[in-house]
Order: C-alpha cells, then sequence, then structure tokens
C-alpha cells in the first residue's frame, strides 16, 4: 500500500463515525456527577476549584465508560486518585521548567508502560498527563496545588458513589460478553448450514472467558444466568463443527445431510434464544420450532487518531469559541454548557475518536472560561499545540515505525506452535484415555486462541502499512492462514470425539503425539528463520501406518488430513521464498 493511500485509509478511518448503542441513561449518570461537583466547588470555592474538580469528575466517568471486568466504582477512584496525584505534583514543579519537563517525561513513560497492563489503564494514565498539561497553568503554592488534588479526587468519590447509588444494568458487560459468545455460536451454526468448513471467529468466546474471571466476592454475587454457560458454549462448538463436516458426519448431500441443515438451524435458533434471555436479564423463550426439530428420538491508530484529535479538536473549539465571544455566556452558563459537553461526550464517545473530541475540546473552553480571562490565548494555544502534537507523533511513526508487516513471521511461527501443541494433546489423549489430558486439552485450545487472535490482528495491521512484505506477501500469509485454520478445525474434530475415560487405548497414538509435537516445534523455528518448514518426521509416522493403520478411523484420516494443512503452509511459504 503506497504512503499517500495508506494516509488516506487512517484519515478516513479515523473520522469515522461508528454505529453503535447508546447508552443515554449512563451518560446522564455521568453529566449528572459532573454537574454535581461543578456546582458544589462554583458555590463554595469559586471557578479556579472548580475547574479542578469538574476535571476529576470528568475523568473519573470516562473510566467507567472502558471496557473492563473491573467494579466501575473502582475505576472512578481509580481514576480520581491517579489524577489528583498527577495534578499535586504537576502544581508543585509548574515554575520550574526543568522539574515540570522531567515530571512529564517521567509520567509519559509511566504511561506508556502502563498501556501493557490493558487499555483501561493506558487510557487512565495518558489521560492524566493531558489534563496535568492543561491544570498546571492554574495558580499554584504548595497549599492550593493539595487543595486542587483533594478536589479532583473529590470528583471521582463522587462519581463512584453515584454508580453505586444509581445503578444501571447491574454485570452489564459480563451480560454482554456472554450473550456475544452465544450469538457468535448461533452465527456460527447458521453457517454452517451452507459450509460445512466455515471458520469460527474465537474472539468473543476469549472476551466470555476473561469477563468469566472474577473474585470470589463476585462470583456470590453473580446473577444465576452468568454461571456455567460459558463452559457449556465452548463443547457446543466443536460439536456443531463435527455434525457439519462430512469427513466425520454425514454425506454432503441427501436426506441425512437436510437433517443436519434442520439441527444446525435449530441450535443457532436456541443460541439466540439464550443470548437476548442473558443479554436483557430475562426468562428464556425458546422458539417452538426449534425445540420440535431438537427433539428426536435418538499501537496503526497512531495516524487515524492524530488526525481525528486535530480534526476534532478543531471543530469542537471553534464551535464554543463562537459561542463564548457572540454570546458572552457568565461563569454559570458557561459550567452549564461545560457540563453539556460533558454529556454529550460520554454519550458519544464509542461512536468514534472524532466525535469525542470535538466535545472534550468545547468542554475545556467552556471550563477555561468560566474565569473569562486568557481565553483567546487558550484557544490559540491549544490548536497549535494539538497540531504540532499531531505532525510529531506521525512524524515519529515514520521515523521510527513499529511496523506489523517485518514481524508477521513471528506471528505465523507462534500460531504453528500453539495449533501443534493442541493437535498433539488432543492425539495424546487416545493413547490414555484414563490420564488426566483434558485440562491440558482445554488450555491448549485457548493457547491456540490467542496466538490466532495475535496472527489476525498483526495480518489486518498489515494490510494498511505503506511497505513492501519482507518474507510473506499478502497472498502468502492468506494461504497459510487458510491451512493452518484447517489444521485446527481437523484437531478440534478430533477433539469432539476424544475416547471416555477407562476406554480402550490406542497405542499408535502416543507416536503420533510426539510427532506432531516435534514436527510443528520445528516447523515454527524454521517459519522464523524464513526457511520453508519441513514435515518429514510426520510423514514417516503415517508411511508406517499405511502398512498397519491404528484401529480408529478418525485418528487415521485426522493424521492425513493434518498433514496436508502442513504441507499447505510449506507451500504458500516457498512460493513467498520464491517470489523475493
Amino acid at each position: 500500500m503506497s504512503w499517500l493511500r495508506a494516509l488516506r485509509e487512517t484519515a478516513r478511518s479515523g473520522l469515522t463515525v461508528e454505529r453503535r448503542r447508546l447508552d443515554p441513561v449512563i451518560a446522564a449518570r455521568a453529566a449528572l456527577g459532573l454537574a454535581l461537583v461543578v456546582g458544589f466547588s462554583l458555590a463554595l470555592f469559586g471557578p479556579a476549584v472548580a475547574a479542578s474538580s469538574a476535571f476529576g469528575a470528568f475523568q473519573a466517568a470516562i473510566a467507567t465508560f472502558q471496557r473492563s471486568w473491573r467494579p466501575r466504582p473502582t475505576l472512578a477512584l481509580a481514576s480520581g486518585a491517579s489524577l489528583a496525584v498527577s495534578t499535586f505534583f504537576g502544581y508543585l514543579t509548574g515554575a520550574h521548567d526543568g522539574l515540570f519537563l522531567a515530571l512529564l517525561l517521567a509520567w509519559t513513560f509511566l504511561s506508556g508502560l502502563l498501556w501493557a497492563a490493558g487499555p483501561t489503564a493506558g487510557i487512565i494514565a495518558s489521560s492524566n498527563v493531558a489534563i496535568m498539561l492543561v491544570t498546571v497553568t492554574l495558580p499554584t503554592s504548595v497549599a492550593t496545588a493539595a487543595g486542587h488534588a483533594v478536589m479532583i479526587f473529590a470528583g471521582g468519590v463522587v462519581q463512584a458513589a453515584l454508580v453505586v447509588l444509581l445503578p444501571v444494568r447491574r454485570w452489564g458487560a459480563q451480560r454482554d460478553a456472554l450473550a456475544d459468545a452465544l450469538a457468535a455460536e448461533a452465527d456460527y451454526a447458521r453457517r454452517l448450514r451452507h459450509d460445512p468448513v466455515a471458520p469460527f471467529d474465537p474472539v468473543p468466546l476469549m472476551t466470555a472467558r476473561s469477563a468469566a474471571a472474577v473474585t470470589p466476592g463476585q462470583a456470590r454475587r453473580r446473577p444465576a444466568e452468568l454461571h456455567g454457560a460459558r463452559g457449556l458454549a465452548e463443547r457446543i462448538r466443536p460439536v456443531l463443527a463435527s455434525l457439519a463436516d462430512p469427513a466425520v458426519g454425514v454425506p454432503e448431500e441427501g436426506p441425512e445431510r437436510e437433517r443436519v441443515r434442520e439441527l444446525l438451524a435449530a441450535a443457532g435458533a436456541v443460541l439466540d434464544a439464550a443470548a437476548h434471555a442473558i443479554r436483557h436479564g430475562e426468562p428464556v423463550v425458546l422458539p417452538p420450532p426449534a425445540v420440535a426439530a431438537l427433539r428426536t428420538p435418538d499501537f496503526s491508530q497512531t495516524y487515524a487518531r492524530s488526525v481525528a484529535r486535530f480534526g476534532g479538536t478543531l471543530v469542537g473549539v471553534a464551535l464554543a469559541t463562537a459561542v463564548v465571544r457572540f454570546a458572552h455566556p457568565g461563569t454559570y452558563l458557561s459550567a452549564a454548557l461545560a457540563v453539556v459537553c460533558a454529556f454529550a461526550m460520554y454519550l458519544l464517545m464509542r461512536t468514534g475518536y472524532a466525535a469525542g473530541q470535538v466535545f472534550v475540546a468545547a468542554y475545556v473552553v467552556f471550563l477555561l472560561g468560566m474565569e473569562g480571562a486568557g481565553l483567546t490565548q487558550t484557544v490559540r494555544d491549544r490548536v497549535t499545540l494539538t497540531l504540532l502534537g499531531g505532525l510529531l507523533a506521525m512524524l515519529a511513526y515514520a521515523v521510527y515505525p513499529a511496523w506489523e508487516t517485518p514481524r508477521l513471521r513471528g506471528r505465523l511461527a507462534d500460531w504453528l506452535a500453539a495449533v501443534g501443541r493442541y493437535a498433539a494433546v488432543v492425539t495424546a489423549w487416545y493413547a490414555d484415555p484414563a490420564g488426566t489430558g483434558s485440562p491440558d486439552v482445554r488450555e491448549a485450545l485457548l493457547n491456540t486462541r490467542e496466538a490466532r487472535v495475535a496472527w489476525q490482528e498483526a495480518v489486518d495491521r498489515a494490510t494498511h502499512e505503506p511497505v513492501r512484505h519482507r518474507g510473506l506477501s499478502h497472498a502468502a500469509a492468506e494461504q497459510a492462514d487458510h491451512a493452518l485454520a484447517e489444521f485446527g478445525r481437523v484437531a478440534m474434530l478430533m477433539e469432539a470425539h476424544l475416547p471416555e475415560r477407562g476406554a480402550p487405548p490406542v497405542p499408535a497414538a502416543a507416536a503420533l503425539a510426539e510427532s506432531l509435537r516435534r514436527a510443528t516445534e520445528r516447523g515454527a523455528k524454521e517459519v522464523r528463520e524464513r526457511r520453508a518448514p519441513h514435515w518429514d518426521d510426520l510423514r514417516e509416522t503415517l508411511d508406517v501406518w499405511s502398512a498397519d493403520p491404528p484401529d480408529h478411523f478418525l485418528l487415521h484420516k485426522g493424521a492425513a488430513l493434518l498433514l496436508e494443512a502442513l504441507d499447505e503452509v510449506t507451500t504458500a511459504l516457498t512460493d513467498s521464498t520464491r517470489a523475493r
């Protein structure tokens, strides 16, 4: 992709307003908290203190909107406390350029590190740095610094208290995560009706698994419908796949296939009904036709955010400045306008970065305009510094880019190694059904999902990068993706038919499991070293089986399909190497 096209695509992405379900009640609660803090502070302490407390309440409310499984009051308190500490040190060092610059560098570095802990921590930390730059322009001393910090933390406390006193959709994030997982499986069941080997996106199940990780105290308060459904959903997926796959199920055409399509459609309807009930906290209403059918007798965002931030800031500052210049709002009207802008930002923050930035910029203008001093300079400086910051960020990313394209082979190797371990663990279970392999199978499957998601995200980012491929073309990546997805699907089908504990073992499975493990680990190493992988050990194992195959059809057939998928990986990487 050329630089011009890449910039055009990222600019379009950054300025796009996404269609998302809005939460006006939650946005109104956040705006109410901000209004209470601003009104109380204005009445008792004046505009300067009101601005500080407003920043605390504003940032704490933003924290409660993040996609996190932690309790919302905890997020609000953490945001208020961290912002209070940041601004306190900012006040103390603001009069000394050298100290303030050192503090700013340290805080920025720490905020970057916190992104590794998760997007919620990263957003809170990054916002603290930005707000510290704004509030440091207010009059300061040690006493007033402590007072402002206390008021900032008080704003976070107010938002946390409102979340407790005015709850909206308790466990809503966990409900949505589990409902999305069930809805994804419903869609998967419907797609299998027309494509027996349709791929499955594991992200919803991974998200639901993260949402289910709660503390013992939360587990005691968790609604009954959030218990156990995720584990059942994970067990349903391989059953749906094996039901649709003609390799282990019914023929591709005929009355048996029509019955399979009927069962898949019914499964999709039941899963959708369960998802709806969990999302809204309502009793499950199963569609009668479905019940009858189942009753049988048997980091790329840099450019996009730079464009969005500058565009949104420019529009927000322009509109707010026009209102201030022509309407001349007083202190209290400016405070009210700031609250309105905050409400609009809370309401629209999930629809895109640009839309929220418009109201953030207007919010700052109205908030700092409560005193009526320095407004022109504030507006000019904010526009200039925003433009300068955006250009510097884009320039830095161009000079020292974190491109995903050169790392694609590493991501592919990670997925190959993970899916190879998964297939080896599944196969080893056939050799020792009385062992303790089931937990290992589940852990290996989850690791495979994480590796596959990391690969797919890297491919998506690399698609829009204005660089040539370095050893892995788009065609090779697509072919290798298809091959490893097929490899994982075959292993999943083998898992769906694991023998029960105490069943007769298949001794030949032990040799296959060890061969799979060694071959895929060595193959992953060869992929990282930009060599085409070879599967000689695995091929020798199957050659031995050709004379005396193991007494298990699925195991014999599955091993052959696994080798075919690995050969396709080799073909894709060989063609890519020759293309260089």
